[in-house]
């Protein structure tokens, strides 16, 4: 793993969200660091759940979002602003609250 990957990784975990929406941004866009983020972010990944919400306009997808975020404690919108992503495509990943 080259240092950058290894700085970019720690700011990451260290939960710089300039760093963690740059990761996200690399991922979405298959950069060539990318897969070099995943490897090194998935052994921290511990029990959460990456869930993802599709579905036809109009059939509540925001409102799923809104509602699973609450139950977790969690303002969707704000944590989607906050890491730099459009609130309406979230991907919420839900965790044990580590």
């Amino acid at each position: 793993m080259t240092t950058a990957v290894e700085n970019w990784t720690e700011q990451v975990r260290a939960g710089d969200m300039r760093a963690i929406s740059r990761a996200v941004s690399a991922i979405e866009n298959r950069e060539p660091e990318a897969e070099e983020i995943l490897r090194s972010l998935f052994p921290h990944t511990g029990k959460a759940y990456r869930v993802g919400i599709t579905g036809a306009p109009g059939t509540g997808k925001s409102t799923l979002v809104d509602r699973l975020a609450a139950r977790a404690g969690l303002s969707a919108s704000g944590l989607a602003r906050r890491a730099g992503l459009d609130p309406k495509t979230l991907c919420l990943a839900l965790g044990s609250g580590t």
